[in-house]
């Protein structure tokens, strides 16, 4: 024995190695060993085995015996010649590899997905156990390309080229097909893989999720969006064309009732109550077909693309179109908008907010003072813009939550002409473009609209 064999087990060297070093052996191991030897001596031939040794610290330690034998003449070998390397540590660290192995291989099993892992080339060297409960076929007969036979026909071709592309550039999978189940069934998949470099062997681990259900229900949520998408064009339609169809009706009505006023008495000391309560009624029947048709029209507008705009020019595009109200109530306008950045935003669903608020709180003014309004643009602390529009009109009463504010033909004051629909439409130009509207009033005060804009980014022309 070399002097490291003494140092490791740390025997003298004046001891019996041939009877000591048997007994250094693991319990386990001795029969084993001794019993290789002997056969191995007595054919002649070499031996190559692991072991566990005795250490001088008394552990057992892993080691490699390998030895050759030395023949002379073609006789029988008069020698052997041996080597034990420790191999412990490597031992150990298989083994811990080993374990995770076989966990991660049942953790895979375990999954109700179909999981596979290929080679550098994309040729399949493993499937869990759902990919054969799933297909009914065992791993043999899946073999190394059994995904893509799984694949319905007509998708089989286009898949397979894609997954030799990103073999070849070494980018991830990822595509949707149809894998045929057990019973003959194709369910749509999700298919993924990833290329796994850890510097021992390029590896490709892929899933295939099943989306089929999602998929239909999919497909039935479209059906469905579809349809109601239909029906409320439909609705629109119908109510644009009834409140313009039904708008020479009335006109024929107001004339005849001109025609009636001026051609006709009556002997009731009530006649100018009577006529005048008419003459309210049809000029309400009018001002509501116009607003009907004014809602269809902004609601269709909710789509209209996008613009760079100034806040001030659309504000006095809007003041100019209301200076009549604006005179004949001797209001004062407080306007502060010089700093507010440009805002990205329909062109009419801007002025038609601006229009209904502004028009609000003219109509909506406190008989005992001349109206008095504040609009200002800004951003908020959170950076967001906003819009404020605040009067000092009749007010409103709110309620905990004040949604139904915003209902259509939902009225407060009802001496006071209208359709109702005015905040309404405001609310859902603001809301259908990503904003939200704010209001807080006081009867007998005023009110005050607080607009937070959801900015869309604008769109950049490619050259």
């Amino acid at each position: 024995m070399s002097p490291q064999w003494h140092t490791f087990t740390g025997q003298p060297t004046t001891c019996d190695i041939t009877a000591v070093w048997p007994l250094l052996l693991h319990p386990d191991d001795r029969l084993r060993v001794l019993h290789q030897m002997d056969v191995a001596r007595a054919a002649g031939a070499g031996w190559s085995y692991e072991c566990r040794l005795r250490r001088y610290d008394g552990q057992f330690r892993w080691m490699l015996n390998r030895a050759v034998p030395e023949s002379h003449c073609f006789g029988k070998p008069a020698y052997w010649h041996g080597a034990m390397v420790e191999v412990h540590d490597q031992r150990e660290m298989a083994e811990v590899l080993r374990k995770a192995e076989a966990e991660l291989r049942f953790l895979a099993d375990s999954i109700p997905e179909l999981i596979w892992i290929a080679s550098q080339p994309g040729l399949v060297t493993y499937y869990n156990q759902f990919m054969s409960d799933y297909s009914g076929l065992t791993k043999q007969e899946l073999g190394p390309t059994g995904w893509i036979n799984l694949l319905h026909p007509g998708e089989q071709a286009d898949t397979a080229r894609r997954w030799v592309l990103s073999i070849s550039c070494g980018e991830a999978f990822e595509g949707v097909g149809r894998l045929r189940r057990h019973d003959g069934a194709y369910r749509w998949h999700l298919i993924r893989a990833r290329r796994l470099d850890d510097g021992q062997a390029l590896r490709w681990f892929g899933t295939c999720t099943d989306v089929d259900d999602q998929n239909r229900l999919r497909q039935v949520l479209q059906t469905q969006y579809d349809e109601l998408a239909q029906a409320n064009r439909d609705l629109d339609t119908f109510v644009y064309t009834a409140s313009h169809d039904l708008k020479q009706p009335v006109h024929n009505l107001r004339g005849l009732f001109e025609e009636l006023r001026r051609a006709a008495t009556f002997d009731d000391p009530e006649e100018a109550y009577m006529l005048q309560m008419l003459d309210g009624a049809l000029l309400q029947l009018d001002t509501t077909l116009q607003e009907l048709a004014a809602t269809v029209r902004e609601q269709r507008g909710l789509s209209a693309p996008t613009e760079e705009l100034d806040v001030a020019l659309v504000l006095e595009e809007v003041l100019l179109g209301l200076r009549a109200q604006v005179l004949e109530s001797h209001a004062t306008i407080e306007v502060d908008v010089d700093t507010a950045p440009p805002l990205h935003y329909g062109r009419a669903n801007l002025r038609s907010v601006l229009h209904n608020l502004l028009s609000n709180a003219l109509k909506f003014a406190h008989p005992e003072r001349a109206p008095h309004i504040r609009v200002q643009s800004l951003e908020s602390a959170a950076g967001e813009p906003m819009l404020v529009v605040q009067d000092n009109g009749l007010g409103m009463v709110l309620a905990e939550q004040p949604t139904p504010v915003f209902q259509p033909f939902t009225r407060q004051h009802a001496h006071v002409g209208g359709a109702g629909v005015g905040l309404y439409l405001v609310q859902r130009i603001v809301a259908g473009r990503g904003g939200r509207l704010e209001v807080a009033s006081t009867v007998g005060e005023g009110t005050t609209f607080t607009i937070y804009w959801e900015q869309e980014a604008p769109v950049v022309p490619v050259d």
